[in-house]
């Protein structure tokens, strides 16, 4: 079960005290930082369209930063 996850996801460190993932859209993934910041990372081009799509129908309020 464990084989196909990241060990990333499994460790708490700082940084991950901090950020926290919402919501994922194929190999994109929307996190809420500190102080209310909205980070969408990775993925391809059409799962970061996907995931604008889904923000701007129930998240509409956030402005999301891409990296």
């Amino acid at each position: 079960m464990l084989a196909g996850m990241k060990v990333k996801h499994l460790v708490e460190t700082p940084s991950s005290r901090r950020r926290r993932v919402v919501a994922c859209f194929g190999n994109a993934a929307l996190i809420r930082a500190r102080k209310g910041k909205w980070i969408l990372e990775g993925g391809t081009r059409s799962d970061r369209q996907e995931a604008k799509e889904w923000i701007s129908l129930f998240l509409h309020e956030a402005v999301v930063r891409t990296e």
